[in-house]
């Protein structure tokens, strides 16, 4: 039989400075103290010469541009252009990406050809978008807009752009208006929790889950950044997740997994006083809606005022008693936001 013998430089950076050993995709487990590994394959036999870079010395809070990974070109955009990059830094000895986060994207401490995978997945299969840059957690953010973000957008995960855009609108609405308009300080709250599912079990899908034997949902726990479970009522246990996540697109997951007999959102209540927001283009709209009378069941009377910003540039559209009286374009606007909201009940 033929062999062929092919030498291969790869550098690994690894987020792990003080562990002995790195997973590299394809040979196993080596010690970073190794230099080379023989991986054999049909007909083919490869020499692989490993360095190793510790993130501690590379550039490593620099993701921000839009807030999650996979910009390793580091060129302000996520494109085919990062696969390539990705690609020649791998295997064909390119330079190292300028960010060790945004090229580390599925942020499990290493740049490696998972990565490409997960990349490849978001670009052209509809996979989930890239994780969170270490930068942009649920510690340093806004969770208003941010949850606002995930709703309006219907994203996994916000999408920074978008989130900025409606932190910089609501704060700048309320530091101009709150004093002569005191509801626009009311805080967007979705339909749902963010990053939370609840979940009804079988007796013993939970003996499992309670014992850590239940491994049917592994893939998807690492996938979405599973944090713990709860059990809050007999036969339903609580998933609660990592960051700031959309839990309508985590649901479809989980659904039909052994022992697994509903999987939902945990909805918030029913009407009350909100605030809803629709875009239009480079414009957004806010609708700052107070209500009651046999709330959370119906709200019985409702007012409003709305705000539009567009390039920046705040408008007050007015107060209207009622939501018969809101002019056009704007009544329409209302009509999709509220549909929005409701959908998930």
């Amino acid at each position: 039989m033929l062999y062929l013998i092919c030498t291969t430089n790869w550098t690994v950076v690894t987020a792990k400075p003080n562990e002995e050993t790195v997973s590299i995709y394809g040979v196993g487990i080596m010690k970073k103290t190794m230099t080379s590994s023989i991986m054999v394959m049909v007909g083919l036999i490869c020499l692989f010469t490993l360095s190793f870079t510790d993130k501690s010395s590379a550039n490593v809070f620099c993701c921000n541009h839009d807030g999650i990974r996979g910009d390793a070109n580091y060129d302000n955009d996520l494109n085919i252009s990062d696969l390539v990059f990705l690609v020649n830094y791998l295997f064909k000895g390119g330079d190292e990406p300028p960010c060790f986060e945004e090229a580390d994207v599925d942020k499990d401490g290493d740049i490696l050809v998972t990565d490409l995978t997960y990349m490849v997945d978001y670009l052209f299969k509809g996979g989930f978008t890239p994780s969170l840059c270490d930068n942009f957690e649920v510690g340093d953010i806004n969770i208003e807009a941010a949850w606002a973000a995930i709703w309006l957008k219907d994203d996994y995960i916000p999408q920074f752009k978008f989130y900025e855009q409606i932190f910089n609108d609501l704060t700048s609405i309320r530091e101009q208006w709150q004093d002569s308009i005191p509801i626009v300080s009311m805080e967007f709250t979705g339909p749902w929790i963010y990053s939370e599912l609840n979940v009804g079990v079988t007796d013993g899908a939970l003996d499992s889950i309670i014992e850590g034997t239940y491994h049917h949902w592994d893939e998807f726990n690492t996938q979405f950044g599973f944090e713990q479970f709860t059990e809050y009522y007999p036969g339903f246990i609580k998933l609660e997740f990592t960051d700031i996540k959309n839990p309508v697109i985590m649901k479809p997951s989980y659904i039909g997994l052994p022992g697994f007999e509903s999987v939902y959102p945990h909805l918030l209540d029913n009407d009350r006083p909100m605030l809803l927001m629709y875009q239009d283009g480079n414009q957004m709209v806010y609708f700052f809606r107070n209500a009651w009378g046999d709330c959370p069941s119906g709200c019985i009377y409702e007012e409003f005022n709305i705000f539009t910003v567009t390039d920046n540039i705040i408008e007050y559209q007015g107060f209207y008693p009622d939501k018969i009286l809101i002019p056009q374009p704007y009544a329409l606007y209302y009509q999709f936001a509220w549909a929005q909201f409701w959908d998930f009940y």
